[in-house]
């Protein structure tokens, strides 16, 4: 047996095909030595990925393997942080199941961004009133007399329009109406700054009760002019009964 093998070339016996070693063989390249496939095909198994541990989460400085396209197909790694992002971030999200008086999203606000988006959709109420919603820092909820409301609006039934401002403890992202107990109400929601020591302010467009006989829209705005800058969260209410097992709730994050 000899323990080196020296050969300007290997050619298979016969045919095209030859083996090196068996199943369970080891082969070392060692440091330094440099294996030439450029001109050549080389072929992976199909586990070289998958047969590796997952990561569940990613960090700035995590690398991706590409083939640079301005480089003729050179291999490249980028790292995380500089892949192009989507310009909203799942915060939060609340399916309601059952009956709930309140939905709270407590520790999803911080300085990672600027602004929030609030999207209801479909949430069901047991009876007639408004849905409000107020900041949260840490598990306390800010229902002082200062959220400035303004708002606009047209109902359905009576073809006019009207319009209502006033100082309260909450923000009011949609007018209160005849009957939204049988049927959703739907609105999106803009968080302007809530960390911010000044103004924070907030806008809701296109805020719709949903019930057969009384359909309403309005947008509105509101300024909470407290100068607390701890807001870490925000919690739905309801003027009245509760928010029953239909609807959906989630809060988006921003990206700068």
């Amino acid at each position: 047996m000899s323990s080196e093998i020296k050969a300007d070339k290997w050619s298979p016996a016969s045919g095209t095909s030859a083996t090196i070693g068996d199943s369970g063989d080891t082969y070392t390249v060692p440091s330094g030595v440099t294996l030439d496939t450029s001109s050549s095909t080389l072929t992976l198994p199909s586990s070289v990925i998958t047969g590796q541990s997952a990561k569940t989460s990613l960090v700035d400085a995590d690398k991706f393997l590409i083939s640079d396209s301005a480089a003729s197909g050179a291999l490249k790694y980028v790292e995380k942080q500089y892949l192009p992002s989507g310009g909203l971030v799942k915060l939060a999200n609340y399916d309601v199941s059952s009956n709930v008086s309140t939905i709270t999203f407590d520790d999803t606000i911080s300085d990672t961004y600027a602004n929030y988006l609030l999207i209801v959709s479909n949430l069901f109420c047991s009876s007639t009133g408004q849905t409000y919603i107020n900041y949260r820092v840490g598990s306390s909820t800010q229902s002082d007399s200062n959220y400035n409301n303004q708002m606009i609006g047209f109902h359905s039934n009576n073809a006019t329009s009207n319009g209502r401002q006033n100082s309260g403890a909450n923000i009011k992202p949609h007018y209160e109406s005849n009957s939204i107990q049988d049927s959703g109400v739907s609105f999106t929601t803009w968080l302007y700054n809530p960390r911010d020591s000044q103004t924070k302010r907030s806008s809701t467009i296109g805020a719709i009760d949903n019930a057969s006989d009384y359909h309403t829209t309005f947008n509105s705005a509101c300024a909470w002019t407290n100068s607390s800058t701890g807001v870490t969260g925000i919690i739905l209410s309801r003027s009245a009964g509760v928010f029953t097992s239909a609807g959906q709730v989630t809060l988006y994050g921003v990206v700068k």
